[in-house]
């Protein structure tokens, strides 16, 4: 069922003077509707409505009348971006009810887009933003299809070749000092983590990093050139404790462990039964893993060995 008002509008920015047609139908004449292009309704939502002004340029029969006469307005108006907001030449007079453009609509909107950039289609802000996605889109599909071929060859050009020839002097230096930092704290405590953290709480990020590099340069140039003494030697000679076996001798028996012992009469049980070891000698001669054997037969690798060994494999 048709509504009670059907027409074409014009809706004027009063910042700017540009314009949009378009078409309405409506029960409630001052509904408030000012357009739903999406050129013209991103345009809306950053002016504000206050700041567009509707008129009824003729009021029509049904929405399908209206929606043929949005065409002839737009060519008398020049709406067409980017002097309005109007993104297709024919408006919505080939979509009905549905919204569904007709093939002969796409191909006239594809010849009214070709050869323009994204800028003068879609505006600066949104051309830029679409660009961006679309570098996202291709930096992830290529990421995803490296095949192991391609690693492989990428391996094969970086091997034996310094930073320098990879990446450049510049980019060369800032992954060295970068691994330099890494490397902090693994081989004194005074190159800790938590020693920076220390330098950085008490004096800021940037101080605490100049004072911190300052105190390792002083560390370093306090022992360059010095010796130590005999004296100094001597004492450290016996502050450090003799090793606990040191001049100890002990038969091999003292060594072995109860659970050695334990061992050995499992070893025997298992060699008892002549079932088992013919069965691990069998699955052996056949190239079997001992994981395989573990399973079939629940005895573990180290007791298979011993049975090969004493079972005569």
């Amino acid at each position: 069922m048709g509504k009670e008002f059907n027409y074409v509008y014009l809706t004027i920015n009063l910042l700017n003077g540009k314009q949009y047609v378009g078409s309405h139908s409506t029960n409630n004449i001052d509904d408030g509707y000012l357009g739903t292009g999406r050129y013209f309704f991103r345009a809306v939502k950053k002016e504000g409505k206050e700041n567009f002004k509707k008129e009824i340029l003729q009021m029509c029969e049904n929405i399908i009348e209206a929606r043929k006469l949005e065409e002839s307005y737009i060519i008398k108006y020049n709406t067409l971006s980017p002097n309005g907001y109007n993104l297709s030449p024919t408006g919505g007079c080939e979509r009905g009810f549905s919204g569904a453009l007709s093939e002969e609509h796409k191909r006239k909107i594809s010849v009214w887009q070709k050869g323009k950039t994204y800028v003068e289609l879609y505006g600066p802000e949104k051309a830029a933003q679409m660009k961006e996605k679309q570098n996202i889109k291709k930096l992830g599909s290529t990421i995803k299809k490296a095949s192991q071929e391609r690693k492989d060859k990428i391996s094969a050009w970086q091997k034996g070749k310094t930073y320098v020839e990879l990446y450049g002097p510049e980019k060369a230096t800032q992954m060295k000092e970068k691994q330099k930092q890494r490397k902090l704290g693994t081989t004194s405590k005074r190159k800790g983590k938590k020693y920076i953290e220390g330098f950085i709480n008490k004096y800021g990020e940037k101080e605490g990093l100049k004072k911190y590099e300052e105190f390792i340069k002083k560390q370093r140039e306090a022992h360059i050139g010095k010796i130590q003494t005999k004296e100094t030697i001597e004492k450290r000679k016996q502050s450090m404790r003799d090793p606990w076996n040191k001049g100890k001798k002990y038969h091999m028996k003292n060594w072995v462990p109860k659970i050695k012992i334990l061992k050995i009469t499992k070893l025997e049980k298992l060699l008892n039964n002549e079932t088992l070891v013919k069965e691990i000698i069998n699955l052996r001669k056949k190239n079997m893993s001992y994981r395989k054997i573990f399973i079939k037969t629940g005895v573990s690798k180290y007791y298979s060995k011993k049975i090969l060994l004493y079972g005569a494999y």
